[in-house]
């Protein structure tokens, strides 16, 4: 969850890469409430056999990941991944401008907008969603580049210097990812294990959702709307 992993590329390629069995959760603000139904505490409690990989962090919605599955191209294919959606992300102005701009990634949106993919109508739509941010608008050269992709038909072509100018911040990018991947802080490792202790040894969905029914019962009180 932390933002150099959410907002880079390098680690999540490493992840994708690795023998190790890990499992990529798509989510927002929920992955960041560590309780005893968290997927890391559920995972670890009762030995899945895989070990979740958190992406996403309170404002990350739909558009911020698909950037992110786009900046990773052909590595997920094949590849089981779990995605939660939450009620939030459904209204029809979208993220708005803070929450995205604070999730915003460069680098993922710049490989999104440099890559050889065919002009699709799916493609247009989310460049002309990007193009609706200040943040992605205060860079020139990537709206150059999103303009490009958001017409129908190119109204002018992208100059040679324009190119020039989105490769050598694209590497700039990238070199930057991988030193900040060197150091990542920040851990909920004791979390998850003080929540280890709160659940069955043994797993039963039935005792689990008793449980969560309980715990969410308690927290809501007299609200009828159980928010």
């Amino acid at each position: 969850m932390n933002p150099i992993v959410v907002q880079g590329v390098a680690i999540q390629q490493k992840m994708l890469a690795s023998n190790k069995n890990y499992l990529p959760i798509f989510g927002s603000s929920e992955l960041s409430r560590v309780d005893q139904f968290h997927p890391n505490v559920f995972a670890e409690k009762y030995n899945r056999g895989y070990t979740p990989f958190l992406i996403g962090r309170p404002g990350t919605q739909s558009l911020s990941h698909y950037l992110d599955i786009k900046a990773m191209g052909h590595a997920l294919k094949g590849k089981k991944v779990v995605f939660i959606l939450s009620p939030q992300w459904f209204q029809p102005a979208g993220v708005d401008d803070g929450h995205f701009g604070g999730n915003f990634s460069p680098l993922q949106a710049y490989k999104f907008a440099m890559s050889d993919e065919k002009p699709t109508s799916e493609r247009r739509y989310a460049a002309r969603r990007l193009l609706t941010y200040k943040v992605v608008k205060n860079d020139t050269t990537l709206t150059a580049l999103l303009e490009n992709i958001a017409s129908p038909g190119p109204k002018t072509e992208v100059s040679a210097f324009t190119y020039a100018t989105a490769n050598a911040q694209m590497k700039i990018l990238q070199r930057k990812d991988d030193l900040d991947s060197k150091f990542i802080q920040g851990s909920r490792e004791e979390q998850v294990e003080k929540n280890l202790k709160l659940i069955p040894d043994t797993l039963d969905y039935t005792k689990l959702d008793d449980l969560a029914t309980k715990m969410g019962e308690s927290q809501v009180g007299t609200n009828p709307f159980f928010c």
